[in-house]
């Protein structure tokens, strides 16, 4: 990576990269395990081509949300076409809260503090987990889990 504009598409590299492992396993009909990871949400979050001034406050941070999202609509849709979506155990999470260091582009969050604090933010890890076999549409917890 030598430029922003680089750098601004490399979660879409990883999404290529994502999907063409999901088809190959799904074509070799063995199982996998896929750890598909973002740049973006983090620092640094130049838009892709596309996603500039997308989100409805055209704020980079939220327009790399806006990228975020599509990518997952993009994974689960390619799980789905192969056929491998209903027994795939998807689960979606993040690192704890934003970096207060970085204002601007640190996150928003309703909850006090952030990274490396012990407040709430420094330990809150949301989680999202999708499996249709096994876990009901619209189950939800808050409960503890590690």
């Amino acid at each position: 990576i030598t430029s922003t504009e680089e750098l601004a598409e490399i979660d879409q590299k990883f999404a290529d990269f994502s999907e063409d492992f999901i088809r190959r396993a799904s074509a070799d009909n063995v199982p996998f395990f896929l750890e598909h990871a973002f740049a973006r949400v983090h620092n640094d979050s130049y838009p892709a081509k596309g996603y500039a001034g997308k989100s409805p406050t055209e704020f980079p941070f939220r327009d790399a949300i806006v990228e975020v999202d599509d990518i997952v609509a993009r994974l689960i849709g390619v799980l789905e076409e192969t056929g491998q979506l209903e027994n795939t155990f998807v689960f979606l999470t993040s690192d704890k809260g934003a970096n207060e260091d970085l204002y601007p582009d640190n996150g928003f969050q309703p909850w006090r503090g952030g990274k490396l604090t012990t407040w709430e933010v420094g330990v809150r890890v949301p989680g999202i987990a999708i499996w249709p076999a096994m876990i009901a549409p619209g189950r939800e917890s808050d409960g503890l889990s590690i």
